[in-house]
Formats: structure tokens, sequence, C-alpha cells
């Protein structure tokens, strides 16, 4: 996997939600355990074949917007908190980045709009900053 990618993807949600970060890190799962799944198979093996191609209605359309995708994994990751806070191991975590859930797929991408343009960390995606390889841990 793209190992800056995914610390981009980290960092990014470690800034929207550091409670959901920390909760993964006690897991002992990290950005390859939670983000790689979804960006791998672009999100086919979570969203129903419409709210797939709804996605990518919205990943195009904002394609001035860099790091799009890696900002609808988060916003995803953000959206099902709740679920994800309540997962008690790494194995358990695994499974569910790999099956679908039901998601309101404007709120999905709202989320993904709001953070892409006023989160808490929508600085670091916009200009491809989070990708720049001086940023790579």
């Amino acid at each position: 996997p793209p190992i800056p990618v995914l610390n981009a993807l980290e960092q990014g949600l470690s800034v929207e939600d550091p409670q959901l970060v920390n909760h993964l890190k006690v897991l002992g799962a990290g950005p390859q355990a939670y983000g790689w799944p979804l960006l791998r198979t672009i999100f086919t093996e979570v969203l129903t074949r419409d709210e797939w191609l709804q996605l990518w209605d919205h990943l195009f359309t904002w394609h001035e917007t860099p790091n799009m995708l890696l900002v609808a994994v988060v916003a995803y990751l953000t959206l099902n908190r709740s679920t994800i806070l309540g997962i008690k191991d790494a194995v358990e975590l695994e499974r569910y980045v790999h099956v679908g859930h039901p998601i309101d797929m404007q709120r999905f991408t709202r989320s993904i709009w709001h953070i892409a343009t006023r989160g808490k960390s929508a600085g670091m995606f916009q200009d491809g900053a989070l990708l720049n390889p001086a940023n790579a841990e």
C-alpha cells in the first residue's frame, strides 16, 4: 500500500476526529487496516452500486479539489464513528471495513464537502499538502 497516502489519511482523520484515531490505535489498527481497504476497493465493498455511482459523480464533480478520495474515507469513518468506537478488536474492525452498512448518501456527500472546505483539516486537503513527500513520516 502507498504509505505516504495512508499517513496522510491518518493525519487528516486525527485532526477531524482525534478520539476515533485514538480508539483505532488502541485496537492496534493503523491506516493500513481501516483506510487501505476502502481506498484499495474504492468503496466497492461498502457501498451499493447506486451509492457508489453517486459517490463517484460527486468525486468527479469535485475534480479540482485534490485528495477528495482521502476526504471521502475520512468522512466515511467519521460518519460511522459510533459503530467503530464500539468495535473491540482489530479483527472485528477489519470485517467492518470490508462489508457494506446502510449510509445516508446525502449526509455522506455533505460530510465530504464539509471536511474538504470547512472542516478542521480543510487546509490539509486543499493543496495536496498531505501528499507532499516532505510531509511524509
